[in-house]
């Protein structure tokens, strides 16, 4: 067969523009899969910013970090306690997202691994408290492990 492409310039031309056609489809759809990707993320991300409720629970959060406290689950008003449940819900969504190489990690690790790592550092009595009311050590592991192998070198 070998032979018979090189001695037929029409069929090794056919063959050299399928397989460049492939080459160039594949790194298309790569490079088009990884537009999507970031995207998504930023989409995802976007709530943090543009949702009234998380923004104001992040900022509570802030706060708490600045002047060097902790939320009490046992003390903190229920709808405090809320919105903070809220918050981490949608830490631990980014956090499994992004260990399952959903999103985009040099967008999340760029614009969101210190605010992991010290809303992490200020809310870990509320998840430990959280997670034996539940009798639940699982209860927002992903955003505790996406902590801990991503955000350390803030």
């Amino acid at each position: 067969m070998t032979n018979h492409l090189l001695s037929n310039p029409e069929a090794t031309a056919t063959v050299l523009s399928i397989l460049t056609a492939v080459i160039v489809g594949f790194f298309g759809y790569r490079q088009n899969n990884d537009r999507h990707r970031r995207e998504y993320t930023l989409n995802v991300l976007a709530p943090l910013l543009a949702n009234d409720r998380l923004f104001k629970t992040h900022d509570a959060v802030v706060n708490y970090r600045i002047k060097n406290l902790q939320p009490d689950y046992a003390t903190v008003q229920t709808n405090e306690r809320e919105d903070i449940l809220q918050l981490l819900g949608y830490y631990e969504f980014l956090s499994a997202a992004f260990m399952r190489g959903d999103l985009d990690r040099r967008t999340v690790l760029s614009q969101r691994k210190s605010t992991f790592r010290y809303a992490f550092e200020t809310l870990k009595p509320f998840i430990d408290a959280r997670r034996t009311l539940l009798s639940n050590n699982r209860v927002y592991c992903d955003f505790e492990e996406f902590v801990t192998r991503y955000c350390r070198q803030c």
